[in-house]
């Protein structure tokens, strides 16, 4: 469910007229509402596990069905026996497999069968129809707002309100409550823990201005009931980085249309400037059916809007984290208590955040009931779905111990993303937690679905992520999605990547592999010298299907551009050899076993990675990658193309040294010759490092 409307006076559609049912006008085409009818759908299982879906039906009715003939013919497919009856109350459940159903659920409920094909998982028209193939009951659910977002991934089902009220209707399908801890929820087989006797007021038309600035904000909603509207009111709280008041109720006053289909409005008051409001809508009708809106069980149970008239602006974006504590351990100030954290310690729900852009950077964006959690060196926020943060639904904000990984992780993403390879986004925010100035920190985006699904990839493909502190194939590429398939695809491709006797090796690596794709990863590595990008630090993605092909994307990039455990202060390595990461590269000191690196020889020393070693190995793929490593030094990797770039860096992000210095109490002069420094060595990476390439491209000719 999105939080506030972009615009003021925009519509929050929950429910268009046509699909009311009740007060509204009737579609051409409406469900039929027969005696038996879809009750319950359990449509996205967690972690992508298609054998955990289910539906339940249910009799309405005041007789047992024959349901001899009946099958569900469109979304999933599945023919009821010869002798199968339902009897009056009672519930039936159709399973994608009945192994994991029992396993989840238990072996005593009353499963019809198994059903053929999937649910989609973003929405689709499942429909059940009797022995003569005439409809009894359909339902076409979506995974978006005004359908319940909760049920969308998170372990929860779709549950029906009131049986005898159409089921096209979003206003009679509540997400279930969440389960005991990772395990499914919903209520396959018995009563649904939604079930009422009448269907409640059902909202659309919800109106409210998400920047109100220094005015009354006018709320608005139209209930809809054929009982009629007794009450109407809003619940409303106010809040800031320390806390949330307590709830405050007006009520609404109906101000067109009738108690059936009317218009009820209100003016929440003005609060103060830099807080958070937060509502939601409840409403009673004549037969005591009570709504209150959004449902409290969804991932966004309340409506909410900025108040920020005069933000001040800075050179780059800020980001306010309002966790009030609940983010991390407690301590004496944020600064502390991380120094006692654990990753992805206390993460909470729904949390606020703040995006004030730099100066013409737009309006304030509030992002509310996110969920932050704590990582090594930061946080990790995760957005609610349909509300990115500067297109990321994922973003880890962070300042690790040295100041210059927060520029060269930025300036390396910005190479990557010049050369064409799929790129997480990346800039800097100046960060405050709980109202306690932090200073600026790098934000990087997370390969997810979301970021899959953002570069136009298929989320039905395998997303891996590289540990390099594990041992083997399989332990060391982390399944991302999808856990259910395991590593087949992987295992299946290394395979043949070793198997040097069946066919041609360069002809299996262009059919398996976007050749260009892992070309320019591996020349944009060479430029700045991404010595731990080869065998560790990037993700690798297989599109499904037949013809799929892997994918590498980027990750981890701080030490770079001449940075290594033991470098120089002035970071003048510019030699990494162009034979890096392949098969049958040695240490430049001959391969010593006592040398300082954990493998032997100087310490920025890796041996070649599952892909990357046999794909730089082999004379097909190395002609394209040595070429395509001549390109970038020819374009992006040149003084005149990418200097820019950091001088930009430098100018942008200078103001924000010194405020970080006065508010972390530190001597500005320091930070800034420090800074200076680092972006200096840079510049001289760029002259240096592309120098050496073309003299060892030149000298391989």
């Amino acid at each position: 469910m999105p939080p506030a409307h972009r615009l003021p006076g925009r519509l929050l559609p929950i429910v268009a007229a046509a699909c009311l049912g009740t007060g509204g006008v009737a579609l051409a085409q409406t469900p039929p509402l027969g005696p038996v009818v879809i009750s319950e759908i359990f449509h996205h299982p967690p972690d992508e596990r298609p054998g955990l879906q289910w539906i339940e039906i249910f009799n309405r009715g005041p007789v047992a069905v024959d349901l001899s003939g009946w099958s569900f013919s469109k979304g999933v497919r599945f023919g009821f026996p010869a002798g199968a009856r339902l009897q009056p109350g009672a519930f039936a459940v159709v399973v994608a497999d009945a192994g994991v159903f029992a396993k989840a659920y238990g072996s005593n409920l009353p499963v019809a069968g198994v059903f053929a094909g999937r649910q989609g998982s973003k929405g689709e028209r499942i429909e059940l129809s009797d022995a003569a193939g005439k409809s009894s009951d359909w339902v076409h659910y979506r995974d978006r707002y005004p359908w319940s977002v909760a049920a969308d991934g998170s372990g929860r089902s779709l549950e029906r309100i009131h049986s005898g009220s159409r089921s096209d209707i979003p206003g009679n399908w509540v997400a279930s409550m969440p389960g005991r801890g990772s395990a499914p929820a919903g209520t396959p087989g018995t009563r649904n823990a939604a079930d009422r006797t009448n269907l409640p007021p059902v909202p659309s038309e919800v109106r409210f201005d998400p920047l109100p600035r220094d005015r009354p904000n006018a709320a608005s909603v139209r209930w809809n009931d054929d009982d009629g509207v007794t009450s109407a009111s809003v619940e409303y709280r106010v809040g800031t980085p320390q806390g949330w008041s307590a709830y405050r109720s007006l009520p609404m006053a109906r101000v067109s249309g009738k108690t059936t289909a009317g218009e009820y409005a209100v003016s929440l008051p003005v609060p103060p400037e830099g807080s958070v409001v937060r509502f939601r809508l409840r409403a009673r009708d004549g037969a005591g059916g009570e709504r209150v809106w959004p449902p409290p069980q969804e991932t966004v149970s309340e409506f909410s809007y900025l108040v920020l008239s005069r933000p001040e602006r800075a050179t780059i974006g800020q980001l306010q984290l309002w966790t009030q504590g609940r983010a991390a351990p407690a301590g004496a100030s944020v600064r502390n208590r991380r120094s006692s954290r654990r990753p992805e310690e206390s993460a909470a729900n729904d949390l606020t955040a703040i995006h004030i852009p730099p100066a013409g950077g737009g309006d304030p964006e509030l992002h509310d009931f996110v969920r932050v959690s704590e990582r090594a060196g930061g946080w990790k926020l995760r957005n609610g779905k349909g509300q990115p943060l500067l297109g990321m639904h994922t973003a880890n904000v962070i300042f690790e111990s040295n100041p210059r990984w927060v520029l060269a992780e930025h300036l390396a993403y910005e190479l990557f993303r010049r050369a064409g390879v799929p790129t997480p986004e990346s800039g800097h925010f100046r960060l405050s937690v709980d109202g306690e100035d932090l200073g600026y920190h790098l934000y990087v985006e997370q390969p997810d679905q979301a970021f899959l699904a953002r570069h136009g990839r298929d989320t039905d493909g395998n997303l891996y992520k590289i540990l390099w502190y594990e041992n083997g194939l399989v332990r060391q590429h982390e399944k991302k999605n999808h856990p259910a398939r395991h590593h087949e695809d992987l295992k299946e491709v290394v395979a043949g990547l070793r198997d040097h006797r069946a066919g041609d090796p360069w002809s299996f690596i262009r059919e398996r592999f976007d050749v260009d794709g892992f070309a320019a990863y591996y020349a944009v590595s060479q430029c700045i010298e991404n010595w731990d990008g080869f065998f560790n630090n990037h993700f690798l993605y297989h599109a499904p299907g037949p013809g799929g092909r892997w994918e590498i994307y980027p990750w981890d990039e701080d030490k770079t551009w001449g940075d290594y455990d033991g470098a120089s202060r002035r970071f003048d390595w510019y030699s990494m050899p162009l034979t890096f990461g392949m098969n049958g590269d040695k240490p430049p000191d001959g391969g010593a076993s006592f040398g300082t690196g954990p493998f032997g020889g100087t310490s920025w020393w890796r041996p070649g990675g599952w892909f990357s070693g046999p794909l730089l190995a082999n004379p097909g793929f190395r002609e394209r990658f040595l070429g395509r490593l001549r390109g970038l030094c020819a374009t992006e990797f040149t003084e005149e193309k990418f200097r820019p770039v950091i001088d930009a860096l430098e100018t942008r992000l200078e103001p924000e040294v010194r405020h970080r210095a006065a508010v972390l109490g530190a001597e500005e002069e320091p930070m800034l010759a420090r800074f200076h420094a680092d972006i200096d060595s840079f510049r001289r990476q760029v002259v240096n490092r592309r120098r050496f390439i073309l003299g060892e491209l030149d000298r391989a000719k």
